[in-house]
């Protein structure tokens, strides 16, 4: 039965409670017939608004609390109150309303309930704490409203009037949702009628005070029979006839003026004093009544439960009790005579220990348990008349009636166990020895994906134990990582049908390397067909696809040579796309025909017959088979014939016994044409070679010739004209001096250019002019260094030498490196803008053995597009001639011709305007 009070689920049921409110309002003001500023003895309205705010959901209470206000004014307006001592009265009641629901809510669920003595005390507790609150902020308010009393005597009035109410009205409502105690109607009919006749004429007719409490045993009555939402009913409707005889001048309480006077104060006090009398005493001992009744009836139905567990349950089951040394049946289930072979007459009464064979005396095990040291006892042993079946045997302790000890027992039979384990187990280790000696990958999974079970096989090849295995997805262990998310998909749902039966896919070994495994998935269903396991076994075919995959991409691949197979007797078995295209004849055509008839005729016979034998295939093969390709005339299907470099192997099987031939061509037609356009070609070529040589060494002549026959008269040029400059033939006019220094650098231009081309001339020659000799770059750099810092042109640069303080030697012409490396000083000065840098670096390279210079600047440098042409004769760079930066294009040429000839490189790296850096690597010395 429950005790839980249900929240209103409809706004209608609020509504009509808050209707109640007014009604209530008014029927106690017509009753009690008070004055306007006067209060009643108990006010019931807020009582009823209490109950409200307890069974309305929270979310309402924005508009319920208004409403309570709203029909509480309604009330005391509607008999002549002052408007604001009636909303300063409402207002106090829908506080206290507010306070008594959070009060009597504040419990886990957040609803009330009133079936234990702790729900009452928080009753108590909300209507004390919420009258009070509520008397206290009307004796505040209604004296500032006009209320003649005071303060104080409005909160002695209202606190008990209003707590008065909530005890008597709030029982009653919060019992209203709650099923009825069952009764019988007869005595309800009876104890009704008493109460009502009692309580009429105590307080219609007597005026004695002692006989007030006459009806109280009448609601105790009640209270004992009927439950708690009749108690309360009746607490209420005598509370109404006490209030309203009173009010009236009838019973006990009434005021009078005789000798024992009794003042309206008095009066007031007296009636809620005795309604929260009869409110204590009775409806404490109707919940009591109703928590008595709820734990008989838990009882019975725990005793029916245990009695029918006990007879319908499908485990044998006795309940024992202590003998004279052992257990004694005191009662047996059907399932334990089933398990037993014995009728219940011959368990019943019986000794245990003539049932059941120990290893473990029984008798010991019941001192211990009737002593308390023994919680429980599980163990086995076997049937007394039927040795050959197991049984598994519980004892527990259960309490006995009068004390005596009583036990409960439940008994296994483990025999068709144990003969299934041992099947199992049999079977288990032949499925143990099957998957360690099987070559193929096993695996054993769950509908979830889960491993249950992986061979040795597997655990091998994937490099791990079958332990680490086990317990992991499948989709882990199994399936390539770009698969896996669509493996835990088919997993997901636990149905095996999504599931491929033949799949392959490739699996990591323990070396990474890739494997194909072809895999086979099958599903092991339980015996009412439900899928429960998936089985896996795979097959690695790495090789067997590696060399298919090989022999079809041969086939398949656009090749010009032709691949033909041929059988044992000489039919073509395999024609691949080469042959087709070499033929143009299609392969189901051709598969199936003689090889000869591949072959022109004509040819093949007078090709026999020079060797004495017939145009058959055992000749061909006698001649071609494993000799180097020859060239053959062959048919195409169209009647045309093309010349085909032809050759014949044996093939053979994993026994070295033949299967067939293997014939490899190739169109040689273009080829040999183009053999004979070639050699023609070749010749003219090299007569082209020939003369262009000599053409070379005439120009090369020419070029010296040249060179030779300007030097003297330019060197005569610069000579005289060094003499002028120096005054040997007079001092020279001042507007002359700029003509002649012209003169002479435009001579020492001349040259320079004459002794550049001497010097390729000389390079370029098959046999150096020069001797070379073992040269330390040091001093080499050094002399360098003094001569071009002297020069005007340094005179607008900075320029750095850097030389390590140890000799650096190599085997070559000083001069001639001196030319080298003067030439790279010269680009970069004559490249590189004035207040610019010209840095030359001279290291040594241990690793490499090489001595380098590098000679770097921040001058104009060279486009990239523009840099392949660097080292050819007579090539300058575009911006050297968009700024008319006179040169030759020579130095270049000079410096990589004078490095090659020592054994050396040259590399020059350099971004457009943004600099240049030379670097000269030549083969250092040894000491």
């Amino acid at each position: 039965m429950s005790t839980r009070v249900r929240e209103l689920e409809r706004r209608g049921s609020a509504l009509g409670v808050g209707a109640l409110v007014f009604l209530a309002g008014v029927l106690t003001l017509a009753v009690t017939a008070v004055s306007a500023w006067s209060l009643s003895p108990w006010w019931p309205p807020v009582g009823i608004a209490c109950t409200l705010l307890t069974v309305t959901p929270r979310r309402w209470w924005w508009w319920v609390v208004p409403t309570v206000v709203a029909a509480n004014t309604g009330a005391n307006v509607l008999f002549d109150r002052p408007v604001p001592f009636a909303v300063t009265l409402s207002v106090v009641v829908a506080l206290e309303a507010v306070i008594f629901a959070c009060v009597i809510r504040l419990r886990r669920g957040g609803l009330a309930v009133l079936g234990t003595q702790v729900d009452f005390l928080r009753l108590i507790a909300a209507a004390a704490l919420s009258a009070g609150i509520g008397g206290a902020v009307a004796g505040v308010a209604l004296p500032l409203v006009g209320g003649p009393d005071s303060g104080r005597a409005y909160l002695l009035a209202i606190a008990p009037s209003h707590a008065a109410a909530v005890l008597v009205l709030a029982p009653v409502l919060l019992s209203l949702r709650r099923p009825l105690v069952p009764v019988r109607m007869g005595e309800l009919v009876l104890q009704t009628c008493a109460l009502t006749f009692t309580t009429l004429l105590v307080f219609g007719v007597s005026d004695v005070l002692a006989m007030a409490f006459v009806p109280i045993p009448f609601l105790v009555w009640a209270a004992f029979k009927f439950g708690l939402r009749v108690v309360a009913v009746q607490i209420a409707v005598i509370a109404t006839i006490v209030s309203g005889a009173t009010s009236q001048g009838l019973g006990p309480f009434a005021v009078n003026t005789g000798a024992d006077a009794i003042g309206p104060w008095e009066a007031t006090s007296l009636v809620q004093t005795f309604l929260m009398c009869i409110v204590l005493i009775c409806v404490p001992l109707a919940i009591n009544v109703e928590q008595t009744m709820r734990l008989n009836d838990q009882l019975r139905a725990t005793g029916d439960l245990f009695r029918r567990n006990f007879s319908e349950s499908l485990v044998a089951m006795l309940v024992l009790r202590a003998g004279h040394d052992d257990f004694e049946v005191f009662d047996a289930n059907q399932q334990t005579t089933t398990l037993l072979g014995l009728d219940r007459e011959q368990v019943v009464g019986q000794p245990l220990s003539t049932l059941l064979e120990t290893t473990t005396p029984l008798s010991g095990i019941l001192d211990q348990m009737v002593a308390g040291t023994l919680d429980g006892w599980r163990g086995e042993g076997r049937m007394a008349h039927r040795p050959e079946r197991q049984i598994a045997l519980s004892v527990a302790p259960l309490s006995g009636s009068g004390g005596e000890p009583m036990f409960s027992a439940q008994l296994l039979d483990l025999t068709d166990e144990r003969v299934a384990r041992a099947d199992l187990d049999a079977e288990r280790r032949l499925s143990d020895i099957t998957l360690a000696t099987t070559a193929c990958l096993i695996l054993v999974c769950d509908l979830r994906g889960t491993v249950l079970r992986a061979n040795p096989a597997l655990a091998s090849l994937v490099g791990a134990c079958t332990e680490e295995l086990v317990g992991r997805p499948v989709w882990e262990v199994a399936v390539p990582e770009e698969h896996r998310d669509l493996a835990q998909r088919m997993f997901a749902e636990h149905d095996p049908d999504p599931i491929p039966s033949a799949v392959e896919s490739t699996l990591l070994d323990a070396e990474g390397h890739e494997r194909r495994i072809a895999w086979t998935s099958g599903v092991v269903s339980d015996p009412e067909g439900q899928a429960t396991y998936l089985v896996m076994t795979g097959l690695d075919v790495t090789a067997e696809r590696n060399a298919a995959g090989l022999t079809q991409h041969l086939l398949a691949a656009a090749l010009d040579t032709a691949l033909i197979g041929i059988d044992p007797v000489g039919r073509i078995t395999l024609f691949n796309s080469g042959a087709e295209k070499l033929l143009s004849a299609p392969a189901f055509a051709t598969v199936g025909t003689p090889f000869v008839d591949l072959l022109v005729p004509d040819e093949l016979a007078t090709w026999a017959a020079e060797r004495d034998s017939a145009p058959t295939f055992p000749t061909v093969l006698e001649h071609l088979l494993d000799q180097q390709a020859q060239d053959w005339t062959w048919r195409r299907s169209d009647g045309s014939r093309t010349l085909v470099s032809m050759s014949l192997t044996r093939v053979t099987d994993d026994n070295d016994l033949l299967i067939g031939y293997l014939c490899l061509g190739n169109d040689v037609t273009e080829a040999r044409h183009n053999q004979e356009v070639l050699a023609t070609a070749l010749e003219k070529e090299r007569t082209v070679v020939e003369r262009l040589r000599h053409l070379d060494v005439a120009k090369d002549e020419f070029v010296s010739t040249v060179s030779h026959e300007l030097r003297t008269p330019v060197a005569s040029i610069v000579g005289y004209t060094e003499l002028l400059q120096d005054g040997d033939f007079g001092e020279i006019a001042e507007e002359q001096a700029p003509v002649v220094d012209a003169i002479n650098r435009n001579g020492q231009r001349l040259v320079n250019l004459v002794d550049n081309l001497l010097a390729l001339n000389g390079l370029a020659a098959d046999l150096p002019a020069w001797e070379r000799a073992r040269i330390d770059l040091v001093d080499l750099v050094h002399a360098l260094e003094h001569t071009t810092v002297a020069s005007e042109a340094a005179r607008r640069l900075q320029l750095c030498f850097r030389v390590p303080e140890h000799p650096i030697l190599v085997e070559g012409d000083w001069s001639q490196l001196e030319r080298a490396l003067s030439n790279l000083l010269s680009n970069a000065m004559k490249f590189t803008e004035p207040r610019g840098q010209v840095t030359c670096v001279l290291t040594y390279d241990a690793t490499l053995g090489e001595a380098v210079v590098e000679v770097s600047d921040t001058g104009l440098g060279i486009p990239r597009d523009e840099q392949e042409n660097l080292f050819k004769r007579f090539w300058r760079s575009s911006t050297a001639q968009a700024r008319h930066i006179q040169g030759t294009g020579l130095g270049l040429t000079i410096v990589q011709t004078v490095v090659a000839s020592h054994g050396g490189t040259v590399t020059l790296e350099s971004e457009h305007l943004a600099g240049t850096v030379a670097t000269i690597r030549l083969p250092a010395s040894r000491e």
